[in-house]
């Protein structure tokens, strides 16, 4: 089919990735996807910039994950915390912005901040190319499928790509972790080293 595209990376297998042209939404099926490509042919922007937007309350492996995978198509990544004004987060809104940025320090193309208002409003004033997204199973996908459509018919000039995390993080959310925090459990294995010690 015409929307399948298959490109070949050196000493890797074929990959391949779905494009919806009436969302404008790239799914990127797995890591060895070759990123270049992307980058070449769908993002024209001098300096390729995207927005990583969540509540992320608390960030996971699961999230970090997917803002490796994004670190290595973009030239920047901005992790933007969604300000909920409505609703009392588990984590202080600062306090969750100081543990991301502790736990993407070692990732150098990314930058911490939080914002109120529409993902799309805020991508547009800050130059943003792409949105990126984390998608777990099915549900996820649904819902993201909605989002990104509402996006393009806010903003057709800003994509979204939609990354599917390692096998072992696809099962973790910020809801699952919440409860086992709530429980007293370990959630060593689920999040980065600084969100762990934050509730240790």
């Amino acid at each position: 089919r015409n929307n399948i595209i298959k490109y070949r990376k050196k000493k890797c297998c074929y990959t391949t990735y779905k494009i919806f042209t009436n969302l404008n939404t790239i799914i990127v099926v797995n890591r060895t996807f070759y990123y270049n490509s992307v980058k070449d042919k769908f993002m024209n922007n001098t300096t390729k910039i995207a927005l990583y937007a969540g509540s992320f309350d608390p960030f996971t492996n699961g999230h970090l994950d997917i803002l490796r995978q994004a670190s290595e198509i973009f030239d920047k990544i901005i992790i933007g915390v969604t300000v909920n004004t409505e609703k009392q987060g588990f984590i202080p809104i600062e306090q969750r912005v100081k543990l991301i940025k502790d736990s993407v320090k070692n990732i150098k193309n990314t930058e911490v901040v939080s914002y109120k208002g529409l993902t799309v409003d805020y991508a547009n004033k800050n130059n943003v190319c792409a949105l990126i997204r984390g998608v777990r199973n099915s549900i996820d996908f649904e819902y993201e499928s909605s989002i990104a459509q509402t996006n393009f018919s806010i903003n057709s000039d800003i994509k979204t790509i939609l990354f599917i995390p390692k096998h072992e993080n696809s099962f973790i959310s910020s809801t699952i972790v919440r409860e086992l925090i709530k429980n007293n459990a370990d959630i060593s294995n689920f999040v980065p080293k600084p969100i762990a010690e934050y509730f240790h």
